[in-house]
């Protein structure tokens, strides 16, 4: 089943490992450090090993050659991978790129990283299930993953390139992400209610809203204990978005327009 976070083990970790400073702790390698995920494996990271962390612009994952040469300069115990393509609707409409960004350059990495003795950490989804498995039940890791969309299945194919590669390998699937930075659902919902928009929400869908700095924390547990395999890291408890929705403005103290809609309705862009 889908890890439960404790969250009060967990403790500030203070600022990220600065570029140059020599410390004990393994040599980690961390990819999309810009995004939702990565700026908090960044920070709670940095605090553990010598940490390199790259953005999409300084190493863009599908370029193969430069993929490789960055891992044999490094020779990184870990490489933590949160590069992804994660618009839903844009692999929709851009297959290839899907594909390409989720599934053959994630096999590319685990093959490097394998060549060099690190091991991946790849980050992955709950989309590769259908989220039909009926409630109050989570999908656990035995579950055969059945992806509905094009974001799923070219997630799913990441993780079976990276197994393939090599076992001793580390898949982290998440859900329903949420943080400081980057883009979030609860910042979406804060700008249109300030904005003084109507939202409409979907109430037939059924997730666990996980704060991003708790994954990262256990991310880190995992890589100590030599995790290997498939792991399911979400926080306790599920509700619809609409939920999410409504807990959002009560907890902010804000009036607005949240209505609920199912799926099939929702207005798609």
């Amino acid at each position: 089943m889908w890890y439960d976070l404790d969250l009060s083990e967990m403790e500030s970790t203070g600022t990220p490992f600065a570029a140059g400073r020599k410390k004990e702790g393994p040599r980690i390698l961390l990819l999309g450090a810009r995004g939702l995920l990565g700026k908090e494996c960044e920070e709670v990271l940095g605090s553990w090993g010598n940490l390199w962390s790259l953005s999409k612009d300084e190493l863009d994952i599908t370029l193969f050659d430069k993929v490789e040469k960055t891992l044999v300069e490094f020779s990184p115990h870990f490489v933590v991978n949160c590069a992804a393509y994660t618009d839903v609707d844009g692999c929709e409409r851009e297959v290839e790129k899907a594909f390409l960004v989720n599934g053959k350059a994630v096999g590319n990495l685990a093959m490097h990283a394998s060549k060099v003795g690190a091991r991946l950490v790849h980050i992955s989804t709950d989309y590769v299930f259908d989220g039909e498995k009926p409630l109050p039940s989570g999908y656990n890791e035995d579950d055969p993953p059945c992806p509905k969309n094009i974001y799923g299945k070219s997630k799913l194919e990441g993780e079976r390139l990276v197994l393939q590669v090599d076992a001793n390998h580390l898949i982290v699937r998440t859900a329903w992400l949420y943080g400081r930075r980057g883009k979030s659902f609860p910042k979406a919902i804060l700008k249109k209610l300030l904005e003084g928009q109507t939202v409409r929400v979907v109430c037939d869908q059924f997730g666990s809203p996980t704060w991003s700095k708790s994954v990262a924390f256990q991310i880190k547990a995992l890589m100590e204990a030599g995790a290997k395999g498939i792991v399911h890291v979400t926080s306790m408890g599920y509700c619809s978005w609409y939920e999410f929705a409504r807990t959002i403005a009560e907890l902010l103290g804000l009036r607005g327009d949240i209505r609920p809609c199912e799926s099939w309705a929702y207005p798609r862009p």
